[in-house]
């Protein structure tokens, strides 16, 4: 999957987060990345995906959302995100390999 366009999609970058541990229970980040592989076990796509227990190291400044939630008796958190921790570079989310039907690869993350 070429991600030089983008380097934030980069495997090194999410990677380095995750040994840095800037992605854990302290932060609120945890890793539920979504992959589609094909019939021979070739990685087709992925798109990076965070299950957040707050707000915080995002962009989007959600906060009278979760607020609005817990008065009317409503979670909010947790809540799933695909974004790139604490960037607020906007860029694709969704990696599809050299040849992969970019449509199907998107079709197979969302169901």
């Amino acid at each position: 999957m070429n991600t030089d366009a983008y380097p934030f999609l980069r495997h090194e970058f999410l990677y380095a987060l995750e040994r840095n541990r800037c992605l854990d229970e302290a932060t609120g980040w945890y890793s539920q990345h979504l992959v589609v592989y094909g019939d021979d076990q070739q990685l087709l796509g992925a798109m990076p995906l965070y299950m957040k227990d707050n707000s915080f190291g995002e962009f989007v400044f959600d906060w009278s959302w979760a607020d609005a939630y817990q008065r009317h008796g409503l979670a909010y958190y947790p809540k799933l995100v695909s974004a790139i921790p604490f960037t607020p570079a906007t860029g694709p989310r969704l990696l599809c390999a050299p040849g992969a039907d970019y449509q199907q690869v998107a079709t197979c993350l969302v169901e």
